[in-house]
C-alpha cells in the first residue's frame, strides 16, 4: 500500500512537471513566433496600401499655402515605379517606362555611362570623350535647328561649361572643349533639378514636373508650361543658371514639340538620356560598352 501511494505521488509529480514543461514550451513557442512575426514585418517592404496618400501620418501640402496647393507633388508613384525617390545612375525612368530606354538595347549598351553622360554622347561622334564646339554645331545642325539658335547655343554652352568640365581648374581650355566624363561639374541651378550633382536621374522629381505644370493633364508641356517651370525653379541671383535653363528649354521645345505645341512626357524622358537625338537623326551611337576614358 505504501509503495502504491509513493508510486502515485511520483506519477502525479511527473505529470505535474510534464504539464509545466509543456506549458513553458507552449508559451515560449508563442513568444518565439511573435518575435519572428515582428522581425518579418519589419523586413517586409511597404505595400501599396502603405503608399496610399490618405494613410500618411504627415502633410505634403498645407491648405491655403501660397505655393504648395498650386504645385502638388506626384503621389503614388511607388505603385508603378520601384523606389522612385532613389535616383538612377544610368537610366531615365518613369511610371510608363520603368526600365528606361530599351529600344535598340540603349539601356544595356550605356549601363556604364551616367544618365547625364548619355545626354551628351550624341555630340561626341568620334567617341573620344571630348566635345569640340564644332561637334556641338554639327549635332545641332543635324537635329534641324535654325542657324541663329545653333550659333547662340554653341557659344553659350561651350563658354559657360568648358572650364567646369576641363581637367584643369586654374586655366580654362583654350579651345572651349567639354569633357564628357566630367560634365556633372557643369550642373547648374535654376533648372528642373532632375539631374543631381553627379549626373544621376531623379524619377520623383521628373514626375513632379507634370503634376506641377501640366495643369490640364495633357500628357506634356506647352512652351509656357516650361517657362512657368523655369520660373518656379529659379534660384536667387543665379543669372547664369537662368540663362542656361532658358536655352535648354528652347532647344528642347524646338526639337520635340508636336503639331499641338506639346512636348510629350515620353519625348522629354528620352531627352534626358539622349536617346531621342539618335532617333531624330536615324543614327547609331558608337560609344563602347566598356569605357576607356575612366581610369
Amino acid at each position: 500500500m505504501v509503495n502504491a501511494m509513493q508510486h502515485g505521488r511520483t506519477a502525479a509529480t511527473a505529470n505535474g512537471n510534464g504539464s509545466e514543461i509543456a506549458n513553458l514550451e507552449h508559451n515560449g513557442g508563442d513568444e518565439m513566433r511573435q518575435r519572428k512575426k515582428a522581425v518579418k514585418e519589419q523586413q517586409q517592404p511597404l505595400t501599396n496600401d502603405d503608399d496610399n496618400e490618405d494613410e500618411l501620418d504627415f502633410d505634403v501640402d498645407i491648405a491655403g499655402h501660397h505655393a504648395m496647393p498650386q504645385h502638388p507633388i506626384a503621389m503614388g508613384v511607388e505603385k508603378e515605379l520601384h523606389k522612385p525617390h532613389l535616383p538612377r545612375a544610368n537610366l531615365a525612368v518613369t511610371r510608363e517606362c520603368p526600365f528606361g530606354s530599351t529600344k535598340n538595347g540603349w539601356a544595356k549598351q550605356h549601363k556604364n555611362y551616367s544618365t547625364l553622360e548619355q545626354h551628351c554622347l550624341f555630340f561626341d561622334p568620334d567617341a573620344d570623350g571630348v566635345i569640340w564646339p564644332t561637334d556641338t554645331f554639327r549635332g545641332l545642325w543635324q537635329l534641324g535647328y535654325p542657324f541663329w539658335l545653333i550659333v547662340s547655343a554653341t557659344v553659350i554652352i561651350h563658354t559657360g561649361f568648358s572650364w567646369f568640365s576641363s581637367d584643369a581648374w586654374i586655366l580654362p581650355d583654350p579651345f572651349f572643349r567639354l569633357k564628357v566624363k566630367q560634365m556633372h561639374r557643369s550642373k547648374h541651378g535654376s533648372d528642373t533639378h532632375v539631374f543631381d550633382q553627379e549626373g544621376r536621374f531623379h524619377p520623383q522629381l521628373f514626375e513632379n514636373i507634370f503634376t506641377k505644370y501640366d495643369k490640364e493633364n495633357k500628357g506634356g508641356l506647352t512652351f509656357m508650361d516650361g517657362m512657368r517651370m523655369l520660373y518656379g525653379n529659379r534660384v536667387v541671383a543665379d543669372f547664369a543658371g537662368m540663362l542656361a535653363g532658358f536655352i535648354e528649354w528652347l532647344l528642347t521645345y524646338f526639337l520635340i514639340a508636336n503639331e499641338e505645341g506639346l512636348c510629350m512626357k515620353e519625348d522629354l524622358r528620352k531627352c534626358y538620356d539622349g536617346s531621342i537625338f539618335f532617333e531624330k537623326t536615324n543614327s547609331k551611337d558608337n560609344h563602347p560598352v566598356i569605357r576607356n576614358d575612366i581610369k
